[in-house]
């Protein structure tokens, strides 16, 4: 009875174990990579398969960094476009 009970502790501990990883893993990832977007590196992206939670919000985070990625890049294309025309300007005034 007492190793029953021994051997139903320890599979517990290892189901247990092994949802903790399975959570706390992609949650990892996620942090990971955020703070990788709020340094400045908008190249992350996620691969957290599944169709659950963690895996919805890997995908929002993916389309999210895609989007910042995209808005910077016109920023820069737009900024390069405004330097041009400035340039241009203090040539026509010189």
């Amino acid at each position: 009875s007492i190793i029953l009970l021994a051997i139903t502790i320890l599979i517990s501990l290892g189901i247990a174990g092994g949802l903790i990883r399975w959570i706390t893993v992609p949650i990892r990832q996620l942090d990971s990579a955020a703070q990788n977007i709020a340094r400045g590196d908008l190249n992350v992206e996620l691969e957290i398969p599944g169709k659950d939670e963690i895996g919805s919000l890997s995908e929002s985070f993916n389309k999210m960094a895609y989007s910042l990625r995209q808005t910077t890049d016109k920023l820069e294309q737009k900024n390069a476009a405004l330097e041009k025309t400035a340039a241009s300007l203090a040539k026509q005034k010189a």
